[in-house]
């Protein structure tokens, strides 16, 4: 343990120091001078004083603001950082062998040591851990239940690191600023971790940057670029892009690492979302790079009802080794239901019309608030709260344009539709000459087909969307960044649906909306309107128009789910039929 620790310092020799300095005395500190941390204050009443929403992989164009040395880090850093990972990758990788073997060490020794690892791999390692563990149709349940305590219990730093941040940001002593401060964190992510306080008078949530976060990002995207490079060169391996998926990644990263940036994505989705009473985003106050203060949001974590508690060994039929979980307390039905159809609708609103989409939106970051009685049948107001803007995609009319096409094409189960739209995820596509783009076609057509027969056939969204990005890493088609943001948002609110209501297929439930988009284009593409001004009027009064009479139907079916009596023997029957019914 202690050369580990010692590499884990040395590994950020040339970077800065791992310790921060001891932080002034209480009383001590000058007032805020030019040198001090940026602060902005937010008026949420002023829509016009937001700056714009920078897509994380804009945001990464500002890595030297905060770690000059990040261009460069040393070789004795790097060198230290990479044994470090070896250190602690080694009793991991040893084991994984009895673990292919063995069930049992499998669920209770393997999959907690993988846990283990991740944590202390750093931030990077735990955001890839965070999303791994929303998708159990990929990876085994057990894991994606170990997986899931890094949503929010990841490894945390100190309080007098906090405290020195926090004075530093606001060039005044913690106890001037905040009329109350909770020592311990109530939550610690890959980048932050959030303290309750009271700041005028008001409970509110401090974010804190962890310490050294960005330059220790800096090292092991270093590290997995060379990794990435040596695997390039090994035949057989290079159609697998990691150099590709290595930078994405790493912009994704360091994008995060700057709360203020995350501040000015929450002011804009408050202004977005000003008018939906049942969906809310905390309101920031205050941000620097390193810190920023937001209001408090009550509510429970939806992951909270999707992971599982407890995993044992059973046998299954034909003798061998099975898993089976005890899941956590389920959300009552009509909760389940309001929580995916408004998620769904948070989704099309970001895709179809504002054309800024929150790219975490993961289980870990959604809330939801909810009131029950006496005699446990929910009643009162029930809403959801995203958390944690620190990515966003900023869309461009063309990405929603193609996106939603894919999307269309996959309801209508048009292949060679779909196909098209695919080929146009990229302004310098790779996949250029026609006998390229005929064999994509031809496989596109082959999968849909296969998978993708349209509406009303039970779609499964993240098999077909697996499939198409299969064909798009065997034929070299180029996506963007902002495409994959969109790919990965919508396997993650089809995971969402499939935990918490099996029965509810969101691309059914999405038919009306993505078809009258679909039309709406087609209406302004054939030159029925005049496009530029048109073409947003339309859309901004056809979309919502739509997306009212859905909400309108969800409304309509969560009150009929909440009237259902669960000892009727027709219960079960009941419910399929209200969650398979579409508007």
């Amino acid at each position: 343990m202690k050369v580990t620790a010692l590499l884990a310092t040395l590994s950020l020799i040339g970077t800065g120091s791992t310790t921060p300095p001891k932080p002034p005395q209480a009383g001590s500190l000058s007032p805020r001078t030019a040198a001090s941390p940026k602060l902005t204050y937010f008026d949420l009443s002023k829509a016009e004083s937001f700056g714009p929403a920078q897509s994380w992989n804009e945001q990464s164009d500002r890595e030297t603001e905060i770690i000059p040395s990040a261009v460069s880090p040393s070789r004795v850093a790097v060198i230290a950082r990479a044994l470090y990972l070896w250190l602690v990758f080694t009793p991991l990788l040893s084991t994984a062998l009895p673990a292919a073997w063995s069930p049992a060490f499998r669920c209770n020794l393997w999959y907690p040591l993988v846990c283990w690892t991740l944590a202390r791999g750093g931030a990077a390692w735990i955001k890839w851990a965070q999303w791994a563990s929303t998708r159990p149709d990929i990876l085994p349940e057990q894991l994606c239940a170990q997986l899931a305590k890094l949503q929010t219990a990841a490894p945390a730093h100190s309080y007098a690191y906090t405290k020195q941040e926090v004075e530093n940001t606001f060039g005044r002593a913690l106890e001037e600023v905040f009329q109350d401060f909770s020592e311990n964190p109530v939550a610690s992510g890959s980048i932050a971790q959030v303290h309750f306080a009271r700041y005028e008078g008001e409970k509110v949530a401090v974010k804190v940057r962890h310490p050294n976060v960005a330059k220790q990002l800096s090292i092991d995207f270093r590290i997995m670029r060379w990794a990435a490079d040596v695997v390039s060169v090994i035949p057989g391996l290079s159609w697998l892009n990691l150099r590709q998926s290595v930078e994405a990644f790493s912009h994704t990263m360091t994008g995060q690492t700057l709360l203020d940036v995350e501040g000015n994505h929450l002011a804009l989705f408050n202004h977005n979302f000003r008018t939906w009473d049942d969906v809310k985003f905390p309101k920031p106050i205050v941000s620097s790079e390193a810190v920023l203060v937001e209001s408090f949001m009550e509510g429970r974590l939806v992951s909270d009802f999707i992971g599982f508690d407890d995993v044992s060994l059973v046998g299954d039929a034909s003798g061998s080794g099975a898993s089976a979980v005890v899941v956590r307390g389920r959300l009552p039905l009509e909760v389940a239901h309001f929580v995916v159809t408004r998620g769904e609708d948070l989704y099309l609103q970001m895709l179809l019309v504002d054309g800024l989409m929150h790219a975490d939106l993961h289980p870990g970051n959604i809330l939801v608030t909810m009131a029950s009685s006496n005699s446990g049948t929910v009643s009162g107001k029930t809403q959801i709260t995203l958390v944690d803007a620190g990515m966003v995609a900023s869309l461009k009319p063309s990405e929603q344009k193609h996106f939603v096409g894919l999307l269309a094409c996959m309801g209508e189960g048009d292949g060679d539709g779909a196909a098209a739209h695919v080929l146009a995820f990229s302004d310098a596509q790779t996949c250029a000459s026609e006998a390229c783009r005929a064999e994509f076609r031809l496989a596109m057509r082959d999968l849909f087909m296969s998978r993708c027969r349209g509406y009303g056939t039970n779609i499964d969204l993240a098999l077909v969307l697996r499939g198409v990005l299969s064909l798009v890493r065997e034929h070299g088609v180029r996506i963007d960044v902002n495409y994959a943001t969109l790919v990965m948002n919508a396997l993650c609110l089809d995971g969402l649906a499939n935990a918490l209501l099996p029965d509810y297929n969101i691309m059914d439930a999405a038919a009306p909306l993505l078809r009258a988009y679909a039309k709406l284009e087609s209406f302004t593409s054939n030159g029925k309107a005049e496009g530029g001004k048109g073409n947003g009027l339309l859309k901004s009064m056809g979309i919502p128009i739509a997306m009212k009479r859905k909400r309108k139907h969800d409304a309509w079916v969560n009150e009929r789910l909440a009237r259902i009596d669960p000892s009727d023997p027709g219960a079960l029957e009941e419910r399929r039929k209200l969650l398979t019914k579409t508007f």
